[in-house]
């Protein structure tokens, strides 16, 4: 995979959403130490590219110094960042929630065809568009519940070509990886999506009103799988946008 450039995270003693243009690529809701690196070359708009941080206080006391360190690094950190915030605060101190948003100017990268072909919204959705992202949403869901692999990759169709042009990636080859990834977990021991109820998932907005992201009604991601004796809980994050009147899973 050809990735260009990375959102690159490490903190403590507090809860956070950090990401590119308000997508929550990196997340921690419960405070505990964190390291991280994700790709992020298919989020980059063709401008006005943000670096989006939300820092939040944690639940009770924290048992570390507050820090946040993240930024906009190159793979292997080859050279220096094209954005970076630092921030941190004695153990104890108090701080009310606060929300940033870093502008940076990437190199010219692959985008996709998000940028031109997903309707962008200017204002809140209207109900029927709630509705709508609601429900591509839901038929994922139910492919996931129903153990339906070739169904489940048919739905992330749009998302799997995103990925594979923005990365260099070989789209067949990244097709059948994924139906094989989606059908060993779909079919291993103990395998149960958590329940969701289609009026309560959240549909919020990223990538300058372009994409909206899907979750559940307490902020977990919208798919995610029950923890057994067999298995380890699974969560992947879905976005969604609305292209030639559809709503699509695209990210």
């Amino acid at each position: 995979m050809n990735v260009n450039l990375e959102i690159s995270l490490r903190a403590r003693g507090v809860r956070l959403i950090a990401g590119v243009n308000d997508a929550p690529i990196l997340t921690n809701s419960i405070g505990e130490g964190q390291q991280g690196r994700m790709p992020i070359d298919w989020w980059l708009a063709p401008e006005g590219n943000l670096m989006t941080l939300t820092v939040m206080p944690v639940a009770g006391e924290a048992k570390a110094d507050p820090m946040v360190d993240v930024s906009i690094a190159f793979p292997e950190d080859l050279k220096a960042p094209l954005c970076r915030l630092a921030w941190g605060l004695p153990k104890k101190a108090r701080f009310e929630p606060f929300r940033l948003a870093l502008p940076f100017s990437p190199p010219p990268v692959k985008r996709g065809r998000i940028w031109e072909e997903a309707r962008p919204f200017m204002a809140a959705l209207k109900d029927e568009e709630v509705r709508g992202a609601r429900a591509a949403g839901m038929k994922l869901c139910r492919a996931f519940v129903n153990q339906d692999a070739d169904r489940v990759v048919d739905l992330l169709g749009y998302r799997l070509y995103e990925m594979a042009y923005a990365f260099d990636i070989e789209l067949s080859a990244h097709r059948e990886q994924v139906r094989k990834e989606i059908a060993a977990m779909v079919k291993g021991p103990g395998f149960a999506l958590l329940p969701v109820k289609e009026e309560t998932i959240r549909v919020t907005p990223c990538g300058h009103g372009r994409v909206f992201h899907l979750s559940r009604e307490d902020g977990g991601e919208l798919i995610a799988t029950r923890e057994t004796e067999q298995s380890f809980p699974t969560t992947m994050q879905i976005y969604v946008a609305l292209l030639d009147g559809e709503w699509l899973v695209v990210r």
